[in-house]
């Protein structure tokens, strides 16, 4: 094999272990969020501005209906990513 192939091999390598390690945070964080009975609101500043609590008072628009779905559709998208990124990985 000549330098030039290697570099490229190696590169490919590079770019496998970024994309694996991309997915394996996805996983974990896909797998914390299906429990989680909480979901903090922050603005770009990192200021909070609003909390769904599914322990709170009935009479407040939290639900625990409302967290799950906002959980299910987070879960969703992050399986997405997940397979948007075994996709590049395959390419490799």
């Amino acid at each position: 094999m000549d330098d030039k192939t290697l570099e490229y091999m190696g590169e490919r390598v590079d770019k496998s272990r970024k994309i694996i390690k991309k997915i394996s945070v996805l996983v974990d964080q896909s797998k914390r969020i299906v429990g989680s009975e909480k979901i903090l609101f922050k603005d770009r500043y990192g200021n909070l501005f609003t909390e769904l609590n599914s322990t709170s008072p009935k009479e407040q628009v939290d639900s625990p209906g409302m967290i799950r779905e906002i959980n299910t559709l987070v879960v969703k998208a992050i399986n997405q990513e997940i397979a948007r990124l075994e996709q590049e990985l395959a390419e490799l």
